[in-house]
């Protein structure tokens, strides 16, 4: 009854990249140096699960790890910030500025499948037809939106937003399209 089938599948399950937060408004920062912000309370923690915050202006985006304002919109730094406030200067005093990579970034599922039905049709041909399914379970991940991790944005610094911090968006990465089921139907003559 299953004879000349072929059942084949890639799981790839994966715990998510590190990143760390950023401050770009730096004075003197070089477009390469990427200067991390001053600790000044107890860090937040990563949101997961039902406790991410979905924003109500980008559709699938999510807070997941909610931070404060540094700067007023002048670009001054906030004294008053906390747990994290900006850094004065590219030449230090260095105490405090918290580590790379102290996040964690949400894990992805990734899941193939294929499915072949060989025909032997006469000696040395053999007629195939396969039928591949990309991400089969139509599961879509949650990606670091990009530059949602630097504090000098002016997103962060604005009475107009809604609580800052970084943010994850269903899909890709950079929203790109969405990650949807991917079906490939195929025949194949091999002789």
């Amino acid at each position: 009854m299953f004879r000349n089938w072929e059942l084949a599948g890639i799981v790839s399950i994966q715990t998510g990249q590190p990143f760390s937060l950023m401050d770009t408004g730096v004075a003197g920062r070089d477009e390469v140096d990427d200067t991390r912000p001053r600790v000044t309370g107890q860090l937040p923690s990563i949101l997961q699960g039902r406790g991410m915050i979905p924003d109500a202006r980008t559709p699938n985006s999510f807070l997941i790890l909610p931070l404060n304002v540094i700067r007023y919109s002048s670009g001054t730094c906030n004294p008053e910030a906390a747990p994290f406030a900006c850094e004065p200067s590219v030449n230090g005093p260095y105490g405090e500025i918290i580590g790379r990579n102290t996040y964690q970034r949400p894990g992805t599922f990734f899941n193939n499948l294929a499915i072949v039905r060989r025909f032997d049709l006469r000696e040395g041909i053999r007629m195939q037809i396969r039928g591949e399914f990309y991400n089969s379970l139509n599961h879509s991940n949650l990606y670091v939106n990009r530059n949602s991790n630097n504090l000098a944005l002016s997103s962060f610094n604005t009475l107009a937003s809604s609580v800052p911090g970084v943010t994850a968006s269903n899909g890709t990465p950079d929203r790109q399209p969405q990650e949807a089921r991917q079906v490939v139907l195929a025949v194949r003559l091999t002789f």
